[in-house]
């Protein structure tokens, strides 16, 4: 890592950098793929800074590039090599709208003075096309210490865009650094400026916490957290004085979501399923806590914070689901499994398994394991799928109008006898088969 020369450069940056210098320009790659090179990751994004104006940039691809919605602040997308490379001026920038965007943007300055304004020292290096490291703000020595620092004075980082105190965290959490202790005492003090930046940008950068290392960035940051999740606050302090326990609420939740499978609906429901549990704390004769009711407390909550951040339909839905039934009894036999495959379906049912055994390890796992009960629960569920077993209207062997051919009403007792028949095909009642069906079909409608 103390090399100051990078490996072989993607093909595509290459030749976009090629096609500027040809042309009289400088051209150099910056930014997040410069970082990821020094730390031996495969870059995602590719990014050169340029002297060239836009216009300029748009001439030399002669109409194999496009305005971006960034063509105000100098940005021009390119295809080389087949991929999209994004192309940007050096450039200055005045005054910021909203702590996000500058208001004015200067173009002509050098390659130091565009490195200047970026938020971290680790994304304000620069590479030419041999890959020979530029870093003037100490990118490389940020790294190989392992520290997220601001370029500069990081309360002006931060104020020009309020967003980076967010992604220092984020950093943070996904490559295992440490924020340097100045920048993290500026995040804390202008962490209010946060109420500035839009819900999709929160929320995207939460979720890409979440999904990295959520114990580090909920347990060492969450005052910043918090400031964006204000519903959670009250979970920070608080205890849980029962035998299941080992943790706080707060402590168990980062656990518990650390133990989710790397699926974003998972680890928010994860992050949520214990919201409501410190308002729903009673204390027994013994001195011994209980959270009963907790769940749908913790459904309320996740719901605010869901609505504030504009998840989807969709999104919220599902998490709304495994927050509101992570701590439900799932019997692990067969007409238990089938049950529960019938009520949420099959995606939410392996969610929802994931979130329990995830929850399990975040207790107090020694004294209370619940491995083989799971495993014995999922390996019916896998049986049950394997064998198309019917857990659902659609794999009932007799439909609404099968049932209609032979007297019984259209309406809602039509519902209510198709509703019985499965039920009973789940519990073992009757066979899935047509004749068997209508004629339990028959003493439903005449009992009804």
């Amino acid at each position: 890592m103390a090399n100051t020369k990078l490996g072989r450069l993607a093909p595509s940056a290459i030749l976009a950098m090629e096609t500027l210098a040809a042309a009289g320009f400088e051209a150099y790659l910056v930014g997040g793929a410069v970082r990821d090179m020094v730390m031996g990751r495969q870059p995602n994004d590719i990014d050169i800074a340029t002297n060239a104006l836009p216009g300029q940039v748009e001439n030399l691809l002669k109409g194999n590039g496009r305005h971006s919605a960034g063509i105000k602040y100098g940005t021009v997308l390119g295809i080389f090599n087949g991929e999209e490379v994004q192309i940007t001026t050096f450039r200055s920038e005045e005054g910021y709208e909203a702590y996000r965007r500058p208001l004015s943007v200067a173009f002509g300055v050098s390659l130091e003075d565009d490195l200047s304004r970026r938020d971290f020292t680790m994304n304000a290096m620069a590479a030419d096309t041999k890959g020979a490291l530029i870093d003037p703000f100490g990118g490389l020595k940020d790294i190989e210490a392992r520290l997220v620092r601001c370029v500069g004075d990081p309360s002006k980082r931060f104020s020009e865009d309020a967003l980076r105190i967010l992604r220092a965290v984020r950093f943070a959490s996904q490559l295992g650094f440490s924020i340097e202790p100045e920048t993290l005492e500026a995040a804390n003090c202008n962490k209010g400026l946060l109420a500035h930046i839009s819900s999709e940008r929160i929320k995207a950068e939460i979720e890409k916490m979440l999904l990295a290392d959520p114990v580090k960035a909920l347990i060492n940051h969450n005052q910043i957290i918090m400031s964006v999740l204000p519903e959670l606050l009250p979970i920070v302090d608080a205890p849980q004085n029962n035998p299941h326990h080992l943790y706080g609420v707060f402590e168990h939740t980062a656990v518990a979501i650390s133990h989710c499978r790397a699926c974003p609906i998972e680890r928010w429901a994860a992050l949520f399923h214990d919201a409501g549990k410190p308002g729903a704390a009673t204390v027994d004769e013994e001195g011994i806590q209980h959270f009963e009711g907790h769940e749908a407390i913790s459904v309320e909550i996740a719901q605010t914070i869901l609505s504030r951040l504009k998840f989807s339909n969709k999104e919220a839905s599902r998490i709304l689901l495994l927050v509101k039934h992570h701590d439900d009894t799932i019997p692990p036999n067969l007409p238990g499994v089938k049950r529960w495959l019938s009520k949420i379906g099959q995606e939410a049912f392996w969610q929802l398994m994931s979130l329990k055994r995830a929850d399990n390890l975040a207790q107090n796992y020694s004294c209370f394991p619940r491995d083989d009960e799971y495993s014995a629960i999922e390996q019916i569920a896998s049986q049950v799928i394997s064998g198309s077993e019917c857990t659902t209207l659609s794999q009932l062997s007799v439909s609404g109008n099968d049932l209609i051919n032979i007297g019984i009403n259209q309406g809602p007792g039509l519902g209510k006898v198709l509703g019985e028949l499965l039920s009973m095909v789940i519990d073992g009642d009757a066979q899935n088969e047509k004749e068997d069906l209508l004629r339990h079909a028959s003493r439903l409608a005449n009992s009804n």
